[in-house]
């Protein structure tokens, strides 16, 4: 039988990344699939999307606007679908919704709906169906995806270093926080 407590991810046994840091070695995993996915869970109620035209409507109120600046990135859609495809990653997402919906939820709604329209994996779910897998708080927002082959180590951590590998990345942001986790095994110096 499938466990449905949430595991426990302890922000201090990762890596503490900036936003840029964080957006990079994103983006760098990300790209270094190759027949293969990502799962994303998106669970929190509000977040602040950084250099979105569309997002900065939206926080001024103008929601004619924040719908209208999707059509923008369609071309770049496009493209990152063509790319997916030719290098054969999926990019699957799952959005837990609470009711009633908040204008950032309403708002990236749309922007899932046309990331649908261009072969992104997206599922809403209530969030009455993961409420068993809650029970001392809300899911982490979670990524996990295969991590390309490194051999790279971390800065040093409580005597501690951290060595990437080619096993999955589970890329953890919560409460404001983000870290990045990896399947690591931590080794003494």
């Amino acid at each position: 039988m499938l466990d449905l407590l949430a595991p426990a991810l302890t922000p201090e046994q990762g890596e503490r990344l900036t936003r840029p840091a964080y957006k990079q070695d994103f983006r760098e995993r990300e790209e270094a699939i190759r027949d293969g996915s990502s799962w994303k869970l998106e669970r929190r109620q509000y977040f602040e999307e950084q250099g979105s035209p569309s997002r900065d409507a939206l926080r001024r109120g103008d929601w004619e606007e924040a719908v209208r600046l999707f059509a923008d990135r369609r071309d770049t859609l496009a493209a990152t679908a063509q790319e997916d495809e030719r290098r054969g990653y999926a990019f699957h997402r799952v959005r837990v919704v609470e009711k009633p919906l908040t204008p950032y939820v309403q708002w990236e709604l749309h922007s899932q709906r046309q990331r649908a329209e261009y072969g992104q994996r997206i599922r809403v779910v209530p969030a009455a169906q993961v409420a068993a897998s809650e029970g001392t708080g809300p899911l982490p927002e979670v990524v996990v995806g295969a991590a390309a082959p490194s051999s790279k180590f971390c800065t040093p951590k409580r005597g501690l270093r951290m060595a990437r590998s080619a096993t999955p990345t589970v890329i953890l942001s919560s409460a404001g926080r983000t870290t990045s986790r990896r399947s690591t095994r931590w080794v003494k110096r």
